[in-house]
């Protein structure tokens, strides 16, 4: 039956499942509570026909004799409840009755009272809920019947707080009738399932005739006084009011006949008098008034509801006199019942107007209430379904009664959750702007300050250009204070506007009210401005913000001149920023460019070495030389001119070897140059070109002097050490041809021989290395003979070239020395002397000179090498005897 009733068949009851059109309720997936009477079952449904949710009571008959007592005690109190419409009793809304499968009853959506009293309640709550079961229990008693059933398990609360009364299973006339005769015996018979607790005495006592001579319901005073210790010790072990307790320390006595009754009660608790209760009273018969007294009963909750602090009058509130339940589910769906009847046409303007005024600062104070997100979820209280509320203020809100249209405006912040987008630009938006062409100044402002809250919901037509078109006309309204808000309009609008329509409609709008005689207007921009600092760059900033609002800094209005100064500063901390900002990506372009720099000199300078390693004999082709020429100098600093001088080493201790280097060769130089001077006095046939050997003695190669420069090359020494090459001298142009006899006047200071690279210390291995042994230092050389011995040997041993013998032969008796030849050799002892002292001058010099460039480049690493002896000058010869 319930399946055939509810949807799906009574087996299937225990998953949720969708249901057909001729279908009235669909049943959730798992009951609700445990056994809500004796036999009851109670499941969560929703009404297919609206989607609202309701409750159902079921039980399964199979199995179970139709004569059995559950059996008969369900279909007793089916039956009851189709017939009794009495207020505060549980109404049946739809059901079926079949003993062999089930026996279902609809109601709408309730929960049990003993598991509603253990939450949190407010405690005008219980005050109504108590009201509630005297009122039922009036109306019942009224037409002579008792409940006999009345414990926690058989009173229900709904979502609006009401409490319901059910369990009529054994609700009968306990005076014998004709009639109800097998009422009555099902009740004498059965009574005894119910909870002693909630048994009068005279029950307990079977004592019937006193039951029937009593007043009638005095039993179900008794419980209820039991009852309701009950429900006011539950949540946290309270007790009764004093007002209620009087009276249910009446209702428990013994004697039936001194009980009250529950009219009595209701007219004698000073609880069940006040203020809250004749309010909900009154809404509950509201809907049986005329239209003319539905309005007046709202303004007295408006009245009510109003709160005027120093003069002004604040928002209501409402949930000071109604609980949320009462207001979302009883009197919000009163209001909205009234609305739709004001605005369907039935009613003149006037009763519109005023039944609108009374109603819309009610749905204000309880949309808040509503939880929009949860419509029709079971966890929600909210029964009344949003859309019809929607669809009331929708139509009063576009109405073409301005009074009407303008109540509706003054409270869009607060009805703004229940306005969808798509209403607000295809009604609502067009329908405001009519405001802004009202005469009333008050009217355009309201309009104006309504559209803030519409701005998020707006589409970007209407609102980046209907919508600033028409706020722009108001920049030059004749009202100061429209002036003001349309600043602030803007201010606040800033955040929803692209950067274009901030710089094209935004700003200018500060700027002009910049200047307005009005110092509100001007205390406004200014605000603005520091507000909107963040949404204008610093160029702006400076070239037209600070511009204009520095010279408020001396404005008439303290208040603006407060305002100025801050605002002032905000945008000149914009404007430093971006200063520094841009001087910082200046020197990182400089850095970057000078590191680039560095990186192509670095990368010529590998490519140059790595040119010079894979040359045959260590000399780098013309090409990559004239390439890195012609490449030409570009900027460095101390420090990479010394790294390049030095082959561009990396640490401390290759720097130091390099220079190290460097400066033996130098010595090694200036040495060679002095032997090859004499030598070249000393030979009977001297030539015009200088030969260079190395000092393996193998390979030398003769350059002539003006062709071409030494390159910095890589040599090795006779013993195979590598020795660094010195660093690439600039080419040498051709000498003066004056000469003073000396044979240096080259105009070069007599440094005119061939760099000698055999000498140097840090050079690199050559492709052939020589396996003869490495010759010594020249700077440990003694000074040559005065003449040759005329063995072959040039009087320097160990020099490396291979004329020293061992054991040279004795020398021969010299030969007559004839006197122009004895003049002649001592013409030449003399310039040999000569030659001797300015080779030893120049090596001096040189000396201090490397030792100066050495120092210098040490100082700028922070590292210095340790000083080498200075090698000892070579002596002259000794002049040979005159003949």
């Amino acid at each position: 039956m319930l399946g055939a009733l509810f949807g799906g068949s009574g087996s299937s009851l225990g998953s949720a499942y969708d249901v057909g059109e001729e279908r009235s309720y669909h049943v959730g997936g798992a009951a609700a509570t445990e056994l809500a009477t004796q036999h009851w079952h109670l499941w969560d449904a929703t009404k297919k026909s609206d989607g609202s949710r309701a409750s159902i009571f079921r039980l399964e008959t199979k199995g179970s004799a139709a004569e059995s007592p559950k059996v008969e005690s369900a279909t007793r109190c089916f039956n009851r409840s189709k017939q009794l419409m009495i207020p505060h009793i549980l109404k049946f809304e739809a059901g079926e009755a079949n003993s062999t499968s089930e026996i279902s009853v609809a109601t709408e959506r309730v929960e049990p009272l003993y598991e509603w009293v253990t939450k949190e309640r407010d405690p005008r709550n219980l005050q109504w809920g108590a009201y509630c079961l005297f009122k039922a229990l009036s109306s019942l008693h009224r037409n002579a019947k008792t409940h006999g059933n009345l414990t926690p398990r058989s009173v229900f609360v709904n979502s609006a707080g009401d409490w319901k009364l059910w369990g009529l299973e054994l609700c009968t006339h306990l005076a014998p009738t004709l009639n109800e005769e097998a009422d009555l015996a099902f009740f004498r018979a059965h009574e005894h399932r119910v909870d002693d607790a909630y048994r009068s005495p005279e029950r307990k006592k079977s004592d019937w005739e006193v039951l029937a001579d009593s007043k009638v319901g005095a039993s179900d005073v008794w419980a209820l006084a039991k009852l309701l210790d009950f429900v006011w010790a539950a949540p946290h072990e309270g007790s009764l009011p004093r007002e209620l307790a009087v009276w249910t320390k009446r209702m428990a006595h013994d004697d039936p006949k001194r009980r009250p009754s529950a009219d009595q009660v209701l007219r004698g608790c000073p609880l069940f008098r006040q203020g809250f209760v004749k309010e909900l009273v009154n809404l509950e018969e509201l809907s049986a008034t005329s239209m003319e007294d539905q309005v007046k009963f709202y303004q007295t909750l408006v009245d009510m509801t109003k709160r005027d602090l120093d003069g002004v009058e604040t928002v209501g509130a409402l949930d000071e006199v109604l609980w949320r339940g009462a207001c979302v589910d009883k009197l919000l769906p009163r209001v909205v019942a009234t609305l739709e009847i004001a605005l369907g046409g039935s009613v003149d303007d006037k009763a519109r107007r005023e039944t609108i005024q009374s109603t819309l600062p009610l749905v204000v104070q309880i949309v808040p209430m509503l939880d929009l997100t949860k419509n029709n979820n079971p966890d929600d209280d909210f029964l009344v379904d949003h859309k019809k509320l929607v669809a009331v203020l929708e139509a009063a809100m576009v109405l073409k009664d301005p009074s009407v249209r303008f109540a509706s405006l003054a409270k869009i912040a607060s009805l703004d959750p229940l306005l969808s987008s798509d209403f607000v630009n295809r009604k609502l938006f067009d329908a405001a702007l009519l405001g802004f062409g009202d005469e009333n100044d008050g009217h355009r402002l309201q309009t104006l300050m309504a559209m803030l809250v519409l701005v998020p919901k707006l589409n970007d037509k209407n609102r980046n250009d209907r919508l600033l078109r028409v706020v722009k006309r108001l920049e030059s309204d004749r009202s100061p204070k429209i002036r003001t808000n349309v600043v602030i309009f803007y201010g606040k609008m800033a955040p929803d506007l692209t950067d274009h329509l901030r710089l094209k409609v935004a700003l200018p709008a500060f700027l002009k009210a910049l200047d307005d005689q009005n110092f509100y207007v001007r205390l406004a921009a200014v605000r603005a401005l520091g507000a909107c600092r963040d949404y204008f760059s610093a160029v702006v900033a400076a070239k037209g913000v600070v511009p204009k609002v520095a010279p408020l800094l001396l404005d008439p209005s303290s208040a603006v001149r407060d305002a100025a100064s801050p605002c002032v500063d905000a945008f000149l901390t914009l404007a430093r920023a971006e200063a520094e900002r841009l001087t910082k990506a200046e020197d990182d372009a400089k850095r970057k460019a000078a590191e680039e720099a560095r990186i192509k000199r670095s990368a010529e300078i590998d490519d140059a070495a790595k040119a010079q390693k894979s040359s045959p004999g260590g000399v780098v082709p013309t090409t990559t030389t004239t390439a890195a020429a012609a490449a030409g100098p570009l900027p460095k600093s101390q420090d990479e001119e010394a790294a390049t001088a030095v082959g561009n080493l990396g640490s401390a201790g290759d720097i130091a070897a390099a220079a190290g280097g460097w400066a033996s060769w130098a010595l090694n130089k200036v040495v060679a140059t002095a032997k090859d001077a004499v030598d070249l006095e000393r030979r009977d046939a001297p030539t015009n070109a200088t030969t260079s050997t190395t000092a393996g003695g193998t390979g030398g190669t003769t350059t002539p002097k003006a062709a071409a420069t030494p390159t910095p090359t890589a040599a090795t020494t006779a013993g195979g050490t590598t020795t660094s090459a010195p660093p690439a001298t600039i080419p040498k142009t051709a000498p003066p041809a004056e000469t003073d006899g000396w044979g240096d006047d080259d105009g070069w200071g007599g440094d005119d021989l061939d760099v000698d690279d055999s000498s140097s210390k840090a050079s690199k291995p050559s492709s052939k290395p020589s396996s003869k042994p490495a010759s010594k230092p020249a700077a440990q050389r003694s000074a040559p003979p005065a003449a040759n011995d005329g063995w072959g040997n040039d009087g320097w041993d160990d020099d490396g070239l291979g004329d020293d013998d061992p054991k040279p032969p004795s020398k021969p008796t010299p030969a007559p020395v004839d006197p122009k030849a004895a003049a002649k050799a001592e013409r030449e002892r003399k310039q040999a002397e000569r030659r001797a002292a300015i080779a030893a001058k120049r090596q001096q010099r040189m000396q201090e000179q490397t030792q100066t460039t050495s120092d210098d480049f040490f100082s700028n690493f922070g590292e210095k090498p340790e000083a080498k002896p200075t090698p000892p000058k070579p002596t002259p010869p000794p002049a040979p005897a005159p003949a």
